[in-house]
């Protein structure tokens, strides 16, 4: 974890260590980490795992096939094992309803069909990950949450933390797929669709934004940041770029 942030325990909702229970909504959605076109990218939870125990990624471009097999093999997250793991009703995130809600702006937002057909069938896996019985405090929270979407992260956005009134703690805009990418929208830029949906969150926004990317070095970070984020609180280079941990001011 970033030493900046402070270490939370785990919360009682994810003590049970098992995803046979009704999904706990509000408290998972609360506080938590959102990672649009997240990829196979885990390392947000090693940035922020023990501040946050709630990770929500969301991806049209990767299969329920490809991600259940990925976290199913021990390492997935080097020094967690894969403690409790099912699909969800995809009908408990209502993204048609969403879409018609986003207010898009085709010339300055993008067509969200540009790339329809790359998304895949839409589905919601959840895991709950457990630490390895070798692995200390110092490696990462006991254990933490993921919520994988094979959605659009606009839309489920929209659809989870609008409609249950609340927000995440940090948002996640690390190497999004734009340009050559399949990213129908662009994530770092204020202006669209992406920002407006979050900032605009009548719960309120994020404390945090994580920026990263191969190319995110501290001139693109400073000029790509969302208005309101002005505050670097954290800034490094990474195996895969850069980071940096902007805070709300």
């Amino acid at each position: 974890m970033l030493k900046v942030l402070t270490r939370k325990p785990v919360p009682d909702w994810l003590s049970p260590a098992t995803t046979d229970q009704s999904v706990p909504w509000l408290e998972l959605l609360d506080g938590s980490l959102y990672y649009a076109a997240c990829g196979i990218d885990g390392y947000p939870v090693r940035y922020v795992g023990g501040f946050c125990h709630s990770f929500v990624y969301a991806d049209y471009g990767y299969p329920y096939s490809k991600i259940s097999a990925l976290v199913s093999r021990n390492g997935a997250f080097w020094g967690y094992q894969l403690r409790s793991a099912r699909l969800l009703d995809v009908g408990e995130i209502d993204i048609a309803s969403a879409w018609k809600a986003l207010q898009i702006d085709l010339r300055l937002d993008g067509n969200p069909n540009r790339y329809r057909n790359r998304q895949v069938e839409p589905y919601a896996y959840w895991c709950i990950f457990e630490r390895w019985p070798d692995k200390m405090d110092h490696h990462g929270p006991r254990l933490f949450s993921l919520l994988y979407l094979g959605m659009d992260g606009v839309a489920a956005f929209h659809a989870l933390y609008y409609v249950r009134s609340v927000a995440p703690s940090v948002v996640a805009i690390i190497q999004p797929g734009e340009g050559f990418g399949y990213n129908w929208t662009y994530f770092f830029d204020d202006r669209q669709i992406y920002c407006r949906t979050v900032l605009g969150n009548p719960a309120g926004k994020p404390r945090y934004l994580l920026l990263g990317g191969n190319h995110g070095d501290l001139a693109f970070q400073t000029d790509a940041v969302w208005p309101e984020y002005r505050n670097l609180v954290k800034y490094r280079k990474t195996y895969h770029g850069h980071i940096g941990l902007w805070q709300h001011i």
